[in-house]
């Protein structure tokens, strides 16, 4: 069987050694270097760190900062929870601009050796590029040996990530499908990985398909080619999957190691490489500005598209939704305005109103809303669960409800950031036979818990809170399906007498919404499908009296509340089809329906009130008597 080879990297100036390193590349995708220059002590300092202080700062919107246990699922088709991993990400640092992430006072404490070392590895990264700009023969008119160099400037906005990855010991009997990090292959150029005592890594072959350890070596890094090295060459270099396993000789022992992932600047083309050598080899037919790799589908023309392409199409790990503000929906009324339309509550946001972006809260939507009843407004919506924009339409009026209280549109609002939806979404694991979660219909893997009408939900630890609080009182909860792209109430009671473990009797993986699968919507009331719980196919579906309506470019406009002024600004709107923007799900049969909330939290926000737009805002229940706060929430069993 094949193993991955050992190169000497001090004879890095000899052409044997980029020979080395182009063999591995097309065979296996994977090499250690031996003499890399990095010393084993830097890296040393970092596993320390992780020993030393608990990760506590979560990731903000350029994927930087604390990522917790099972919140990634690196190969979802083949996992039943979330990766067994938790870790810290580090953008990378230059001199002309500062890092965008705001560090924990231990971490801030080594931020020049942090910056040392990502520098370090990006170095090592060159050289190891110029490796392959060697072996391939690169023409020196077309860039020579700084070929890649020219397209990994470190000044330049890229997607370099400096990872500390630490993969807990596991207690309990595991599943034979639980796995510290699944299956999957890196997103940029390169990555270089240390490891330290503990193993656990497995490479899949690309001849074979069968997966072979990738042993810790002592003084040795190991290098993987990531996609955009097999984009480039056009498949010759491998993109091979790996993932991090359970044995016995690990499962109850801390793993620790550091991965470097470089990145391409985020406007580099994906054209093949100018090499005869790789011409020769593989005819360079392929229409310029896209990269095919070796699966001939068509793939974005640069890398930053690619990271999106991936961190969204295929449910990568990265954020890239979009930034900005706006009125979160945060309940529907059930045949209201805004219901008749697909106006969905969590997902979405309205964020302008007649080509006015509202990029400021005031009483600029109340007033629209108000001079417009009984005629046709256009909203322009953002959803986070789709990442896209779209408009509707819709006629405010009184008529749709005999409740004065109910609106002219019926939807509860809210004005925050788009990113502090994304970050709170509690995914449905494994559910207990005869536990509350099962009695209250909830779903495994496909239901995520979205938010609940008793309190905002802001982090992660709210919701176990939350559960402490209503300890044997019945808890009502908003659920997402993603099979069916279906939003429901579920009405469950946490306890401890069920008979089981934990007080919902199912795991809890906590998660962002981006992960949240996309999925295909029914086109036709004729398509059959069975709801996995109580409501009929006929109920659910609900037909818009007023048809979407959606444009490529519309040219919306600032409003500014300080001078009463309007100022031009371009909003990029996608073109979807009317019927899915005009239709949504929700079960009929369910007691209190999900469109019929009688409460929500404001706490300290600003939610805008009935008597301001006519937007139904009702008083609030306080939730939380009093804060329990829990330090070991990551993969607990509720």
């Amino acid at each position: 069987m094949e193993q991955i080879p050992i190169i000497d990297f001090s004879l890095f100036d000899q052409i044997d050694c980029s020979k080395e390193i182009k063999r591995a590349s097309e065979t296996i995708g994977f090499f250690y270097l031996k003499n890399h220059g990095i010393s084993q002590d830097e890296a040393k300092e970092f596993f320390d760190l992780s020993k030393e202080e608990k990760l506590k700062y979560t990731v903000n919107e350029n994927y930087n900062g604390y990522v917790s246990v099972h919140q990634e699922m690196l190969d979802p088709s083949n996992q039943k929870i979330g990766d067994w991993k938790e870790c810290f990400n580090f953008g990378k640092l230059h001199d002309e601009k500062p890092r965008s992430q705001i560090l924990p006072p231990y971490f801030e404490g080594k931020s020049e050796f942090i910056n040392k070392f990502e520098k370090k590895c990006h170095q090592l990264c060159m050289k190891i590029l110029q490796a392959f700009a060697i072996a391939l023969e690169i023409p020196p008119e077309e860039g020579g040996k700084n070929w890649f160099e020219q397209r990994h400037k470190y000044e330049n906005d890229s997607g370099d990530t400096l990872r500390i990855l630490h993969y807990p010991p596991i207690k309990h009997n595991i599943d034979e499908k639980d796995i510290r990090a699944g299956s999957h292959t890196d997103y940029g150029s390169l990555t270089i990985l240390f490891q330290k005592d503990i193993g656990g890594l497995e490479v899949e072959l690309p001849s074979t398909k069968q997966w072979i350890s990738a042993p810790v070596i002592n003084d040795c890094v190991l290098i993987n080619i990531a996609d955009l090295l097999e984009y480039w060459s056009k498949g010759l270099f491998k993109s091979t999957k790996h993932r991090v396993v359970f044995n016995d000789d690990t499962v109850k022992k801390d793993r620790y190691s550091i991965a470097y992932f470089c990145h391409a600047e985020n406007d580099a083309g994906l054209d093949p490489i100018p090499s005869k050598y790789l011409e020769n080899l593989v005819p360079l037919n392929l229409e310029k500005g896209i990269s095919y790799g070796v699966d001939g589908v068509k793939k974005p023309s640069t890398a930053g598209e690619h990271l999106i392409y991936f961190c969204i199409e295929m449910g990568g790990t990265q954020s890239t939704e979009a930034k900005g503000y706006g009125y979160h929906v945060l309940r529907v009324q059930e045949n209201s305005p805004a219901y008749t339309v697909g106006i969905e509550p969590f997902f979405d946001y309205i964020v302008g109103i007649n080509g006015v972006q509202l990029v400021i809260d005031s009483s600029y939507l109340q007033e629209q809303l108000l001079l417009n009843i009984d005629k046709e407004v256009i909203l322009l919506i953002y959803s986070t669960k789709e990442q896209e924009f779209r408009e509707v339409s819709l006629i405010p009026n009184r008529d749709w409800s005999s409740n004065s209280q109910d609106g002219l549109i019926g939807c509860s609002i809210r004005y925050c950031l788009y990113e502090s939806t994304n970050e709170n979404v509690w995914h449905i694991l494994d559910v207990a036979v005869d536990s509350p979660a099962e009695m209250a219909g909830l779903v495994s893997m496909t239901d995520y818990v979205i938010g609940t009408p008793h309190a905002t939900l802001r982090n992660e630890s709210d919701f176990y809170d939350l559960i402490d609080v209503y300890l044997g009182k019945p808890l009502r909860l908003y659920v997402y399906n993603a099979d069916f792209d279906v939003c429901r109430e579920v009405i469950i009671v946490p306890n401890h007498e069920w008979g089981g473990e934990g007080s919902l009797g199912c795991g809890v993986g906590y998660g962002y919404l981006h992960r949240i699968p996309k999925t295909n919507k029914f086109k036709s009331h004729e398509q059959e499908f069975t709801l996995p719980w109580d409501a009929s196919p006929q109920e659910t579906r609900i037909e818009s009296s007023v048809p979407a309506t959606t444009t490529n470019l519309t040219n919306y406009q600032h409003y500014n509340p300080e001078n009463d002024t309007i100022t031009p600004t371009l909003y990029h709107v996608e073109s979807n089809n009317n019927e899915q923007n005009a239709e949504f799900f929700t079960p009929a049969n369910l007691q209190p329906k999900m469109m019929n909330i009688e409460r929500v939290s404001n706490e300290s926000e600003n939610i805008i009130t009935s008597e301001k737009v006519g937007i139904n805002d009702r008083e609030i229940e306080e939730a939380f008597e009093e804060k329990v706060i829990l330090n070991e929430k990551q993969g607990k069993q509720d």
